[in-house]
Parts: C-alpha cells; sequence; structure tokens
C-alpha cells in the first residue's frame, strides 16, 4: 500500500508530491475467521515536491480508480516474482504444477491479462471514519459484551450479518473458539499501525509543520485535553463506566 499511494503512478504523478497516509491491519471479519484488510487514512492532497505549497486533490475523489488497479496489478506481480525467486511461495496439492517455472509464468501472464479491479467506496464522511477506527484500532478479535453464553464447551457470540445489517449469533466449540481467536494474535514486533511519506517517522518532524503551516494551522500540534477515565471511556469506547454493564441503570 506504500508503494500505490506513496510511490506508484497514483501518488507522486497525480498530486506533483509527498502524499501521507496511515495503515491499519485487521485481520478478522464478524466471525472471528481470517480476513485480511487495511484501513487507510489519507489526507485529500500532497506537500509539493518542492515542499513550499499543498497539492490538494479532486473534490470528489483522491485518485482514478482505473489507475490505482492497474498500479495494485503491477507491484503485486512484482512482488509475487520476487517471492517466487526466493522460494518464498509453496505449492501443494491441486496448485503444485504453478511451482514449475512453466506453470508460474503461465500464472504470471494469466494475472497480467485480466483486468483487476481496485474497489474504491466514498466513506461518509471523515468524521466517522477517525470515530470508527478510534474505537477499534487497538482492539482485539472480539469483545466481551458480543460473548453471549460459554456452557458445555460451547461458546454462543453475537455477529454483524453484512449480507442483512441483522445481528446474529453463532455457536462453536471452545476449541474452535479459541482457534479462531488466535488466528488473530500477531507475532512479535509487528506493527499493526504503519506511518507513510509525509505521517512516517522518518519525515513527520519536517514534513508535517510545514503542511500545517501552509494549510493556515499552528506548526506544533495542538495538546490534548486531560479528561477523566470516565469521560475518555465514554468519548472513545461508547461505554459508561459508571453504569451497570448489564441493567445500565444501577451504579
Amino acid at each position: 500500500m506504500g508503494q500505490i499511494f506513496t510511490g506508484g503512478n497514483v501518488g507522486k504523478n497525480e498530486l506533483n508530491g509527498k502524499l501521507g497516509f496511515i495503515s491499519t491491519l485487521h485481520t478478522w471479519d464478524q466471525k472471528m475467521l481470517y480476513h485480511l484488510h487495511l484501513h487507510c487514512i489519507i489526507p485529500g492532497g500532497a506537500l509539493s515536491s518542492e515542499g513550499d505549497k499543498w497539492n490538494s486533490s479532486k473534490p470528489d475523489y483522491l485518485f482514478d480508480v482505473l489507475k490505482m488497479s492497474k498500479t495494485f496489478r503491477e507491484i503485486f506481480v512484482k512482488k509475487l516474482e520476487k517471492s517466487y525467486k526466493k522460494n518464498e511461495l509453496i505449492f501443494e496439492g491441486e496448485i503444485v504444477n504453478l511451482g514449475t517455472q512453466k506453470g508460474f509464468e503461465e500464472l504470471i501472464n494469466t494475472l497480467l491479462s485480466k483486468e483487476w479491479v481496485v474497489y474504491s467506496k466514498k466513506p461518509v464522511s471523515a468524521e466517522v471514519v477517525l470515530d470508527y477506527l478510534g474505537r477499534y484500532v487497538h482492539r482485539v478479535a472480539i469483545s466481551n459484551n458480543r460473548i453471549v453464553k460459554v456452557e458445555n464447551d460451547r461458546v454462543t457470540f453475537l455477529y454483524r450479518d453484512h449480507s442483512d445489517g441483522d445481528l446474529k449469533s453463532i455457536t462453536v466449540d471452545v476449541d474452535e473458539f479459541i482457534r479462531r481467536f488466535f488466528l488473530h494474535v500477531l507475532p512479535d514486533n509487528f506493527y499493526r499501525i504503519r506511518y507513510y511519506g509525509f505521517l512516517s517517522t522518518r519525515s513527520r518532524n519536517i514534513d508535517l509543520p510545514k503542511c500545517r503551516e501552509i494549510l493556515g494551522l499552528s506548526k506544533e500540534l495542538p495538546a490534548l485535553e486531560e479528561i477523566s477515565v470516565k469521560q475518555f471511556m465514554l468519548d472513545y469506547a461508547g461505554i459508561d463506566i459508571s453504569k451497570c454493564p448489564y441493567c445500565q441503570k444501577g451504579k
């Protein structure tokens, strides 16, 4: 993703400058199954190559989705070829033939012959996106309030069915529940949140103040307001810790 937005054609070429973005890795779906996906926060513009002005994106979209699709395909295939040369790929079962030189070349040709589709949907609003990620970015695959019942070595928990938007329940064996949960435990020293471009650790102390000054803001980030634990939990987790978690009335 970093290459697509900060180094690919859809980044530097379209906005003629350095972009910045934050990506957050989530590995689960509502049923705690393996579902790798990224949530990205991308400012609508770039710091010019000279570092003296802000180049804004178009008001209704950031990048041309067709160019994004081609750039993603190009970078993905290059990474795949690199991994193949390093013997990092495992081909077993029905795809064992793809591990041969001829089979892999045919796979690459097939991938390049097809039009790839990058799904790009306008978010509800920047505030909604920030609020969502602010609540869930540091959470684990499932919270306690979604677990309805643990009985007879079976666990029942709630999930949101995206096909109709309804809240439903699912029951699995306790071993399966534990297996699903541990699918999402990241390796040591693996960072779920990453920063790129003018928001990267290396650049943000220099580039971010420039961006803020150009946009008419103070160079320094505003200090966070000190609030109580109760107010923090209410604002960022939606939980009123002064109320009983069951009846929501008693204290």
